[in-house]
């Protein structure tokens, strides 16, 4: 049950990291809106928020800070009071995060550190599953991206979030699809906590059109420790204000 519930909140920080960084190569000084939704066979998310450059910075350079609300839902299999039921969950979470960029031609650097609130609602009511009510998260992160060709280029996220004691790491190697303008390739996940550990593989799609929008496309299969494999989809989109 805190399989999904897990793996996407922090599939939300690898969303909010692409969308940066492809908006760092128009060197913005606005901020950046923010949106996407994922969605796999279990559950859904949902999120809108804007990362802020601080006085004097820039998005992919410098001090910045980020306010995202978020909506997450997923359902599972358990036995409340001895009968099995399908439960329900509904999730509304609000984070707060502050972090450095430091970028140059071929290559980004950014660290930052998130505190999260998420009140999750069960129906019915599951008093095993350790999610119910509000729980809070710290969660540091790291991002790289390196461009090894002028067509090819990888980029890396890691991070660890202190509350639920999960961890996610994402890695991403991209080629330039011609004068098209899309940047396309594959993309390798783990994402693991006390109770659950996924492997995911898929393909993703990303572009950064002139007039300032972002917008990134990614599909694929996570499997599960117990051998479960699971569809996923996701979109997101940014635009620099």
């Amino acid at each position: 049950m805190v399989i999904n519930r897990t793996a996407r909140a922090l599939a939300l920080l690898a969303g909010l990291s692409a969308a940066a960084a492809s908006a760092a190569h128009a060197q913005e000084a606005a901020p950046l809106a923010i949106a996407g939704v994922q969605a796999s066979a279990l559950g859904g998310y949902g999120y809108l928020g804007v990362i802020q450059p601080f006085a004097g910075a820039k998005l992919g350079e410098g001090w910045f800070h980020r306010t995202v609300a978020s909506w997450l839902t997923y359902r599972y299999d358990a036995t409340p009071g001895g009968t099995a039921q399908r439960v329900h969950a509904r999730a509304p979470g609000l984070d707060f995060g502050l972090g450095r960029a430091w970028s140059a031609p071929d290559w980004g650097v950014e660290l930052s550190a998130g505190v999260g609130l998420r009140h999750t609602r069960l129906r019915p009511d599951d008093p095993g599953n350790d999610a119910r009510g509000t729980q809070w998260a710290f969660t540091p992160q790291l991002i790289a991206r390196r461009q090894f060709t002028p067509a090819l280029d990888g980029d890396l996220i890691a991070s660890y979030s202190a509350g639920p004691n999960s961890r996610f790491l994402r890695a991403r190697l991209g080629a330039r699809a011609g004068a098209s303008g899309w940047r396309l390739g594959g993309e390798g996940l783990l994402s693991s906590g006390p109770e659950y550990r996924q492997v995911g593989v898929g393909l993703f799609g990303a572009r950064f059109f002139d007039s300032g929008l972002a917008l990134e496309l990614s599909a694929g299969r996570l499997r599960s420790r117990e051998g479960r494999e699971e569809p996923y989809v996701a979109i997101g989109v940014a635009k620099a204000l």
